[in-house]
């Protein structure tokens, strides 16, 4: 999800540093010293932007200028300007030997995501972004051997079903588009094969779906968040004309409340804001 929701406009360093944080990605590209990359990041002065524009001179805060300067600092000596492009820039010269190899694989990362995302510029039918997503999982993640990794498999089984719905849909669609609806599908499918499955398990209050553990923590149970206060619209005639048996948000959150009580066998941990993060005045 974090490369799918990855923008020509906003590939800020951090975002793609961020990157280097998922171990599948590193191992595709070789990647074993992500402090070394982030040196190198700074003193090339990258900031934001794949290429940048001369007008503001943001092309010098671009990947592909800051890309050329350590590259250009790795293959030749000396830090005299070059020309090129319309602007000249100055080689890094930072690393040598193993260090210049780890820069050389990081370049080929970061040319590799730019690629994966300026494909997506023009709409596509279904089945066209079907084989867009599985290529973008060829180029920048690692292949596991064997059928043991679920989350490949659940990825799996979302392309066959796109790939069955484009037979039928040649309408083109945009990236955007497409994103919010894989995106969607894929987190569902996730939490559905997640729950309960080892560990500790993250979920939502789902009333009467409650399941004794040993311990239970309930975070976020702010003086204004919970029980959740009801805001209604003016024009809606539920309630203008309340009757039994209508939703109470207010009502269910309770209810909600004393099942996570009785399901609690050992512990309970409840947290809550108590102090306001402004002004650290007392919050009720």
């Amino acid at each position: 999800s974090a490369v799918m929701n990855l923008e020509e406009d906003d590939f800020r360093a951090e975002t793609i540093l961020d990157l280097l944080e998922y171990g599948v990605i590193r191992e595709r590209f070789s990647i074993t010293r992500p402090e070394l990359i982030r040196q190198a990041v700074e003193e090339a002065n990258i900031r934001f932007g794949i290429y940048g524009s001369e007008a503001d001179e943001s092309v010098t805060l671009s990947w592909t200028n800051g890309l050329k300067r350590i590259m250009y600092g790795i293959c030749m000596k000396g830090e005299g300007e070059y020309g090129g492009d319309g602007y000249g820039f100055y080689p890094l010269d930072i690393q040598e030997g193993e260090g210049a190899l780890e820069l050389v694989r990081f370049t080929h990362f970061v040319e590799t995501l730019i690629a994966v995302t300026e494909a997506r510029r023009k709409p596509a039918t279904l089945s066209a972004w079907g084989v867009y997503l599985e290529d973008t999982a060829d180029a920048l993640l690692v292949s596991r051997p064997g059928g043991d990794d679920p989350d490949y498999e659940i990825f799996a089984r979302y392309l066959e079903k796109l790939q069955a719905a484009g037979d039928t849909l040649a309408e083109s669609v945009s990236f955007r588009v497409f994103r919010e609806s894989f995106l969607q599908q894929l987190s569902s499918e996730v939490r559905q094969g997640n729950f309960i499955g080892g560990g500790i398990t993250f979920c939502s209050l789902i009333p009467m779906r409650s399941i004794p553990f040993r311990t239970i923590a309930m975070l976020g149970l702010n003086f204004d968040a919970f029980p959740r206060k009801e805001k209604r619209a003016p024009f809606d005639l539920i309630k203008l004309n309340p009757a039994a048996g209508d939703r109470n948000l207010r009502g269910n959150d309770k209810h909600l409340f004393l099942e996570t009580l009785l399901s609690a066998q050992e512990r309970l941990y409840i947290s809550y804001l108590g102090r306001s993060p402004r002004d650290s005045t007392v919050l009720p």
